[in-house]
């Protein structure tokens, strides 16, 4: 079941990557972009699910053939057959403040610290699928939060052990943690084929359906928080293309270019949204424009930023791609 689940997401992250004509022109020079591939690199495959970067800028990037990271210009991973990873097809990866490493593959979460690992599944832990579709760093409670394909979510923190919450039988397609310490997950029901957008808070579930707001058919397949504690989603689906924010408790479309699409992440810099989708899109205040990857025709899956501002996007099948 797992398998078809990720192969529909898969087929429908294809779909919403395909290039359309644009009324304005892509900016972009080569001077500013780097690309990293399977034929230029160490890199195992690729099509980059996942990326992150810790307090080194060490870039990690999680692919369906291992967890590959850039260090001192040169491409490594890890997969099952040189660690103990559960799964070497990788779907999530985030960073904690100590830069303790957490995996989420199709068979279970794996924690890398400094050459250490721990590997989490049903086995030895209370959650039931091993499926993972997303993971977050809650900075203000110090927690790690694990979104599973069935619905579950599981948190972790060096005080506590796992605990696992119910968010309903949906997939969880992303998640993220605003200033607060509340959590924000998007999930979609695959048979009402409708996206809702849910915060946790209090040990209390508030939700947001996107059907309801004007977005049927929508995929949440991004949050973020910016730095005035709004949230941030990226939609995509069918007939829905657009970036939303909520701001003074109010749900509101912020304004993206002509023909954008595709989106698929996103995050905040300051008082910029970087949005990946089809290109690479910078909303920014009222102005907005795409950059296209010079050289590469695929669409962006997962972005991050280091602490320079770089930014690390993770492609469809153009490999890893930095732009500064």
């Amino acid at each position: 079941m797992k398998k078809i689940v990720y192969l529909f997401l898969l087929i429908s992250l294809c779909v919403g990557c395909k290039k359309t004509d644009m009324q304005e022109e892509p900016q972009g020079q080569k001077d500013d972009w780097v690309i990293y591939n399977t034929s230029n690199s160490g890199l195992p495959d690729n099509q980059i699910n996942a990326i992150a970067v810790d307090k080194n800028n060490i870039a990690w990037a999680g692919t369906p053939k291992g967890l590959a990271y850039l260090e001192n210009g040169s491409w490594k991973f890890f997969d099952t057959s040189n660690s103990p990873l559960p799964s070497s097809f990788i779907r999530a990866v985030a960073v904690e403040e100590v830069n303790i490493i957490w995996i989420g593959t199709d068979k279970g979460v794996a924690r890398y610290d400094n050459g250490n690992w721990q590997v989490f599944t049903s086995d030895n832990s209370p959650f039931s699928n091993n499926a993972v579709m997303c993971i977050t760093y809650n900075k203000v409670n110090k927690t790690v939060w694990v979104g599973f394909e069935g619905g579950e979510l599981a948190s972790i923190s060096a005080q506590t052990s796992w605990k696992v919450i119910d968010a309903g039988s949906d997939l969880v397609l992303s998640m993220s943690a605003d200033q607060n310490g509340d959590l924000w997950v998007g999930t979609f029901n695959s048979f009402a084929f409708t996206g809702t957008i849910k915060k946790w808070q209090n040990n209390k579930w508030t939700s947001f359906r996107l059907p309801e707001m004007g977005y049927p058919s929508a995929f949440p397949y991004a949050l973020t928080v910016d730095n005035n504690n709004n949230v941030l989603a990226a939609l995509s689906g069918t007939s829905v293309k657009n970036v939303i924010r909520q701001k003074n408790s109010r749900w509101e479309e912020m304004a993206t270019p002509e023909n954008a699409g595709g989106f698929k992440t996103l995050i905040c810099e300051n008082d910029v949204t970087w949005v990946g989708g089809n290109y690479l899109y910078k909303l920014e205040n009222e102005h907005h424009f795409p950059l296209a990857i010079p050289g590469a025709n695929s669409g962006i899956l997962s972005m991050t930023a280091d602490t320079k501002g770089k930014k690390w996007l993770g492609t469809l099948y153009s490999g890893v791609v930095t732009y500064e």
